[in-house]
């Protein structure tokens, strides 16, 4: 519900123009088996994941200031970025969490940068080539 405000107050944090969200998503394609829709792009260069989640959630990720710390915290978001970096062959990725219910506006917008890690990039590589493998043998 909030997703698109989010956009908002991140393009107006960082003076980033934020383009393809919303219904206007882009779907990438790596390959003819593999794509990603991001949540936003940013540039040539970068794109954005936006959460707005519970609270609680929320109140996590503000402990969260890069990609290590955002891997112990939410792993499925942290290899959900790595994904989208890896499907769209980006420099970096910004990972936000989004909660207007935090009275403290400044508390309300988190985001870092996470950058292409590259053991874990060669890591989805190899588990892509797998499930790709495993999809043709089904069918």
């Amino acid at each position: 519900d909030h997703e698109l405000e989010a956009v908002q107050d991140f393009e107006g944090f960082t003076g980033l123009t934020v383009t393809a969200t919303g219904s206007q998503q882009q779907l990438i394609h790596l390959n003819e088996a593999v794509a990603a829709t991001p949540d936003g792009l940013i540039g040539e260069d970068a794109g954005i994941e936006i959460k707005c989640p519970q609270s609680i959630t929320h109140l996590k990720y503000l402990t969260a200031h890069n990609a290590t710390d955002l891997k112990v915290i939410n792993p499925q978001n942290y290899w959900q970025v790595q994904g989208l970096l890896y499907v769209s062959q980006r420099q970096h990725w910004f990972f936000v969490s989004y909660d207007p219910r935090f009275k403290s506006t400044d508390k309300q917008l988190h985001l870092f940068k996470v950058e292409p890690d590259p053991v874990d990039q060669a890591l989805l590589a190899e588990r892509l080539i797998l499930a790709i493998a495993y999809r043709n043998q089904l069918m």
